[in-house]
């Protein structure tokens, strides 16, 4: 019999399966390698460059050994996974001794890129086929640790960390009886508190909050170049909103459907703000026989708006225009010093029977006070107009006042306007009235005070938020008049609004020098508040600059070490300096509220920084937010929180971080990932005498209603748009149920959106 066996001495055929597979492991492994060569390259050549400034060796070390760990594993060495896993020990040695604290964001960072560079190289060194069994189970088992720890990390990147939390005691005075059933003013009443005494909507039945109406404005999508950024006034059922155009729009508050509608025969395309609301039967500055003068004519309720440079009046219950008012329902604010169309401010104040307003344009600020009434003008402030302001820029009032009725004073706020080049040779109106809180008598027009926030202000931080009224007991528990101040430095003032003399201390230090021909050009010192806490983040330093990777944060690093840095009020000189905080973008642009039962002040602030370039000649070329190559902010988070301080003890209560991620990511992109790092924010809170805080002003366009005590997130609803204005709270007289209204718009088409929520009601 013939036999079949085959013969011995030929090779088995290769499987397909195991050619695949080869190819596959051949692939994954060149693509590691690339990812360490790049990794290594991109880490080491920055760090020559930062360790030549002084800066830590780190960068270089670890961008050589991803070097050497790629040429290992191109070569299939054995040890290259041992090599990666002592890299990575070392690299969470340093963060932990680099990082100025032991916080979530501050190490996550600095260890999170790295693991994953790990992770890579032990996955690809296990499959080489010269490695033992033992090692090989060993590093997959690593991979495996090493993946459920990412896994963990990102998840936890959810939960909100950095919150502060102090055993601060609050108060608990009794409610005072509410004057103001509606909301008239920018901050509910001339006092700018924005507290609501209502407490049908509580800690605990707040999640029940749902949507009770939505008014949308689509022709606000053809005002390209304006903002929104108007408080809704309410007033009985009725909401008065104003657009980009000066748009006004009367809405139903209990509905939402729109009333009326007016808008001027011109538009000069200014930013409109909120309106200004004046009803002639209360008002209590003008006698009974002057009151009842005007029984059954129309225009008793009006509305005030600044359009270019004309104040319109308009029948708040109708929505003509009230002819009786100015020039045919206008008063032309224009003054000899125009030399541009001015451009509307700030919401008129309303102060008894006077509009206190400004316009500014050319060399104008002229500060007007018009009668309510007829139009007339009753007087007119012209402090900060000075004799050569069309050369220097001077000052000139940006956000809506205050008024106190006791002391019939007004109180203002002006910007830095154009400082002269030298502290020195600033004029008289620079000196006292930039970057200040002014107060005048409302009567006159006189001046009464005036208290500078920053010297000779070449930054732009000029004060952006209207004050806040309240009584304070200073150290001889004496009862003061007060008024609060936030600023965009982060220093919150506490003066006696009637003088202007500080309450709590105010320390002047020394500020950062620029000399120039042998001489200082800035101002010497520099005004600290004393004892309220301080809401600007800590000095920038080279183990502050931050990023998601380490490619960030050596990005952030070497931009602070090739830039001017000297602190709070770096002089702006150089190629290029970075300034922290960044102007207008430290504290509330809006205003703050404050709850005097429980004695809290809340203030929203943002914490970001800035870079200016300049030519080679020193004229500035562009000045941007300070970001890394991948466009992440260069600041530790939190860069955006909301605050509580007891006006009283002047401590912090509770401090957390504000917005998520959702609309921001590398390159300008929105990641749609909603981690809670604290966002920089606009707008301002609304407290309620039932222990809530609302805020709408994080970028990430949430409503959110936090616990007055502790700071926590109770709930949160999505609005059509970002909202840069407070929420509007009031009980309506016709359902009897409270809303809480916040006006937005879209960032792309700029339309208008107005939305209201409620509780349930109870007759379903």
């Amino acid at each position: 019999m013939t036999s079949s066996a085959q013969p011995t001495d030929q090779p088995a055929p290769t499987a397909p399966n195991t050619a695949r597979g080869s190819r596959l492991n051949s692939g994954f492994r060149l693509l590691v390698t690339l990812i360490l060569l790049v990794s290594g390259v991109v880490l080491g050549g920055g760090g020559i460059m930062l360790a030549a400034e002084g800066g830590t060796w780190y960068y270089l070390w670890a961008g050589t050994g991803y070097v050497i760990c790629a040429l290992l594993l191109l070569l299939r060495v054995r040890i290259t996974g041992l090599l990666a896993t002592l890299l990575f020990i070392a690299t969470v040695y340093w963060a932990i001794n680099d990082a100025p604290n032991f916080g979530f964001w501050t190490l996550v960072p600095r260890i999170g890129a790295p693991a994953l560079l790990l992770l890579l190289t032990l996955w690809c060194s296990a499959l080489l086929a010269n490695v033992h069994r033992v090692a090989k189970w060993l590093q997959l088992v690593l991979t495996a640790v090493l993946f459920l720890g990412l896994l963990a990390v990102f998840i936890s990147g959810f939960y909100t960390h950095g919150r502060i939390e102090l055993d601060t005691p609050i108060a608990q005075r009794s409610l005072l009886p509410d004057q103001t059933t509606d909301w008239r003013a920018v901050g509910r009443d001339n006092n700018g508190s924005r507290f609501i005494p209502y407490q049908q909507i509580t800690p605990d039945n707040v999640n029940q909050l749902e949507q009770a109406w939505h008014y949308h404005d689509s022709r606000d999508s053809q005002q390209a170049g304006h903002t929104r950024d108007a408080t809704p006034l309410q007033v009985g059922n009725t909401l008065y909103t104003c657009t980009a155009a000066h748009l006004m729009t009367a809405i139903d508050a209990t509905t939402g459907k729109p009333k009326w509608q007016f808008s001027p025969e011109q538009s000069s395309h200014t930013s409109c703000h909120t309106l200004g609301y004046y009803d002639t039967t209360q008002d209590t500055s003008l006698s009974p026989q002057q009151r009842k003068a005007v029984d059954g004519k129309q225009c008793q309720q009006q509305l005030f708006a600044v359009e270019g440079s004309r104040l319109f009046a308009v029948d708040a219950n109708t929505g003509k225009s009230c002819g009786g008012f100015g020039d045919n329902g206008s008063v032309n604010l224009a003054t000899d010093r125009d030399t541009d169309n001015p451009r509307g401010l700030a919401a008129p104040l309303i102060a008894g029977h006077l509009i206190i307003t400004s316009a500014l344009g050319g060399g104008d600020s002229t500060v007007h006070a018009i009668d309510a009434r007829n139009g007339q003008q009753v007087w007119q402030w012209e402090g900060l107009n000075a004799q050569q302001q069309d050369a220097d820029g001077g000052p000139h009032v940006t956000t809506s006042a205050t008024f106190d009725g006791d002391l019939n004073a007004v109180y203002l706020t002006t910007n830095s306007g154009r400082p002269a080049a030298s502290a020195k040779q600033d004029n008289d109106v620079q000196k006292r009235f930039g970057s200040a809180i002014v107060a005048l008598d409302a009567a006159t027009g006189e001046l009464k005070w005036s208290f500078q926030t920053v010297h000779h202000d070449v930054w732009g931080y000029g004060v952006n938020s209207h004050p806040v009224l309240t009584d304070i007991d200073n150290a001889n528990q004496r009862t003061l008049p007060a008024l609060i101040q936030t600023t965009s430095t982060g220093n919150i003032f506490i003066l006696d609004r009637q003088t202007g003399s500080p309450i709590e201390s105010v320390e002047e230090r020394s500020a950062p020098e620029l000399t120039q021909q042998g001489s200082n050009v800035l101002a010497a010192t520099q005004p600290y508040t004393g004892t309220m806490p301080q809401l600007q983040g800590a000095r920038l330093a080279d183990n502050t600059m931050w990023g998601l990777t380490p490619f960030d944060q050596l990005s952030c690093r070497l931009q602070l070490q090739h830039s001017s840095y000297e602190g709070n009020y770096t002089p702006p000189a150089g190629r290029s300096n970075i300034q922290y905080p960044a102007a207008n973008n430290m504290s509330s642009v809006k205003g703050v509220s404050l709850d005097p039962t429980r004695r809290l002040l809340f203030v929203n602030s943002s914490h970001m920084a800035a870079k200016t370039v300049r030519d080679k000649e020193g004229h500035e070329r562009y000045t941007e937010q300070l970001t890394s190559a991948l466009g992440v902010p260069c600041v530790t988070p939190p860069m955006g929180t909301l605050s509580a301080i007891n006006v009283d003890s002047h401590k912090l209560v509770w401090q957390v971080p504000i917005g998520t991620t959702l609309n921001a990511g590398p390159f300008g992109l929105h990641s749609k990932i909603p981690m809670p790092v604290g966002m920089p924010n606009s707008g301002a809170p609304t407290s309620t005498a039932s222990g809530l805080v609302f805020f709408a002003g994080a970028d990430d366009n949430y409503l959110r209603a936090l616990d007055a005590t502790s700071g926590k997130v109770i709930w949160r609803e999505r609005l059509p748009g970002k909202a840069v204005s407070a929420p509007v709270s009031f009980v309506s007289p016709e359902d009897h149920r409270q809303y809480v209204v916040v006006a937005t718009k879209e960032h792309h088409t700029r339309e208008a959106h107005v939305v209201a929520f409620a509780l349930p009601r109870q007759d379903r």
